[in-house]
């Protein structure tokens, strides 16, 4: 008799077990506030298993991605409409790895970054398969280092130093015209300057309070235009000034919200000789150009 109740109880035990450990596989279907279907999830014992499908409300396949115990791990890939690929890569136990890269609409590459160690070698191009930006992701996805960016000739126009996504240190942009410096602290701008091939001061910026004051030069170094830049938005606000090159007000003009508000111009006597409020302006604050039509 104790035998069979031992027997009993060892049958009902890897019973138990066998119930326990058994696979239960789930499909789960998500649909549009419209109706179209937008995603079909898989699960394995309540967790995300195997590949992952979302699409687009004309019903084509906008991704694909691999899960393992509900972490990416596999294969991801998303598409444009028209069933050209948009990103590839993979994952592997939830971390980016290898080669991811993007594409345009027409099926030319445009991105690609090189994941390995947690850091991601980032390169940008143009549609001409050149070049446009350069640099290194953490694992958080945030700029790190030095950063580059070229034109379509391959000429360097920003070399940019961060600090986990944000500005820091000296930052330096070029064009034909001017060099310009931008130091930074942590993402917080503090002041910058540029100057022509011939070392001449063409504008400076300096930080003041929540705003930033930026002042461009003459060639004979006198003050060519001055005015406030929101630090937050970079729109001009307040009142800017342009004056000609014997240091005479010719403009003045207010900003309100980033917009114009108000436009005077001036004689050399210092008297009101125009006012306008509807107009064009052309306004680019690194050469002091400013032009009202």
């Amino acid at each position: 008799m104790k035998i069979c109740i031992i027997c009993f109880l060892i049958i009902t035990t890897i019973s138990c077990q066998f119930d326990f450990e058994k696979t239960i596989n789930v499909d789960e279907h998500k649909y549009y506030d419209s109706g179209e279907l937008q995603k079909v999830l898989k699960y394995k014992n309540s967790k995300l298993f195997g590949i992952q499908k979302s699409y687009y409300k004309s019903g084509k396949l906008y991704s694909k991605e691999e899960f393992k115990d509900d972490v990416r791990d596999g294969i991801y890939k998303t598409f444009f409409e028209n069933g050209k690929i948009e990103t590839y890569g993979q994952y592997r136990n939830g971390n980016k790895v290898g080669e991811w890269k993007e594409f345009n609409e027409n099926g030319k590459k445009i991105l690609t970054i090189l994941w390995k160690d947690g850091k991601g070698e980032y390169t940008d191009y143009y549609d001409k398969w050149k070049i446009s930006k350069t640099g290194i992701l953490n694992s958080n996805e945030n700029e790190i280092g030095f950063w580059k960016s070229f034109d379509e000739n391959g000429k360097l126009t920003d070399s940019l130093f961060y600090k986990d996504g944000l500005l820091d240190k000296t930052c330096y942009s070029f064009n034909e015209r001017y060099n310009c410096f931008h130091f930074y602290d942590e993402g917080e701008f503090l002041n910058s300057f540029c100057l022509n091939f011939k070392g001449d001061t063409l504008s400076k910026m300096i930080k003041v309070g929540d705003l930033d004051l930026n002042t461009s030069y003459h060639e004979n170094g006198k003050i060519r235009l001055v005015g406030f830049f929101d630090d937050k938005t970079d729109l001009p606000v307040n009142s800017w000034k342009e004056f000609d090159k014997d240091g005479f007000l010719k403009d003045s003009i207010i900003f309100k919200e980033g917009k114009v508000n108000e436009v005077y111009q001036f004689d050399k006597s210092g008297k009101i000789i125009r006012e306008k409020l509807d107009l064009n302006l052309n306004f680019e604050s690194i050469n002091g150009t400013l032009t009202v039509e």
